[in-house]
Parts: structure tokens; sequence; C-alpha cells
């Protein structure tokens, strides 16, 4: 089983407080993170944070936060949602991607191909920032490689309804044009 915790921040010194209350208070180790954050915080930091504490970070701007848990319901703009877990390193990897010029369709290949050859039985989450890329070509192309039976689940970055610049990063890497893709081996972790 999976443990996950939740939390929200809307600065840099509360992402810092909330994760450190988080480890004190939770009984597993997290290896992954997923962040919904808004355009309008200082991202790099924010990643510095997590790389600090080596976790992985699947990374996305958003257009608006959302929390609703057992905990608490929180719907925010300007902020940020966090889930910390303990999925095995074994079971997951997380490739990130800058576009440059490539055309959607043959960038969706080239993401694609990272997905074959991550585990012989994969799935994934992938999310993409920047403006020009055609979202459905994309997912055409990995689904050209992957094929179709692949359990495929993501969206695009969104800069709270600006339509001037969206993001995808991980702990250590950002990009305004390109993909972030989670991988998961299928024979460890059923994505559905």
């Amino acid at each position: 089983m999976i443990s996950t915790y939740t939390f929200v921040a809307q600065t840099l010194n509360e992402l810092k407080s909330e994760l450190a209350k988080a480890l004190e208070s939770i009984d597993f180790e997290p290896t992954l993170a997923f962040g919904f954050v808004s355009v309008h915080l200082p991202l790099t930091k924010f990643m510095d944070v997590f790389k600090r504490q080596g976790i992985l970070l699947f990374g996305t701007t958003s257009g608006g936060e959302i929390l609703f848990d057992k905990q608490q319901d929180q719907l925010m703009d300007n902020g940020a949602v966090f889930l910390l877990t303990d999925i095995n390193s074994d079971a997951f990897k997380l490739h990130f991607f800058n576009r440059a010029n490539i055309d959607s369709n043959v960038f969706g290949k080239l993401v694609g191909h990272k997905v074959k050859d991550s585990f012989s039985d994969p799935s994934l989450i992938l999310t993409t920032s920047g403006l020009s890329l055609d979202g459905q070509a994309m997912v055409e192309g990995v689904l050209d490689v992957v094929g179709l039976d692949v359990s495929l689940f993501g969206g695009m970055a969104a800069d709270d309804g600006k339509f001037c610049q969206t993001f995808v990063f991980t702990e250590s890497s950002i990009s305004d044009n390109g993909a972030l893709v989670l991988v998961f081996d299928n024979s460890m972790i059923e994505l559905t």
C-alpha cells in the first residue's frame, strides 16, 4: 500500500514549514511528491526545497489549486498543493524533456520511446508545458510508440488563465516548453 500526505502552501516559508511538519509527523519516507503550483510562486525556490530533502518532484503549474481530503477542503489562487508518497523507487521512473522546436507528434514519439524503454509493461502520467504544443498530436505520438492499450493520464500545465507561460518541473529541472512523464511498472503498480 502506498502512503500519502497532502498539504498546501502559499509562500516559500509556508512550504518549508509544512514540509518540515510533514516529515516530522508522517510514518513513511517520501520518495516522490506531486505538486500543482501557481505560476505566481517562485518555482525554482520551491523545487530546491524538495531537492534538499532528496524527494523527487512531479510538478506542473496550474490554473487554480484544489485540495479535498479527509482533513481539509481548500480552493485557492496563487498557491500550491503537494502530495507526498512513498512509492517504491523500483516501481517508477521520472523523465523530463525539453521540446525545443520539435513537432508535437514527433515529440510524443520521443517521449513514447522513453516510456517503452522504462518497463516491459508501462503506464504513465504525462504533463506538458508550452502554449504552442498540440496536446492531441503529442498523445497520438506517444500511443503510436507504446500502443493503444497503455494506461495514460495527464494534462497540460496552466498559468491561472493568463495564457502566457506554463511550466513543468522536477526538483532539479524546469521547462516552459517541455514534458514530464511519470512511468510506472504495471507489474508493481496498476494505474487505472
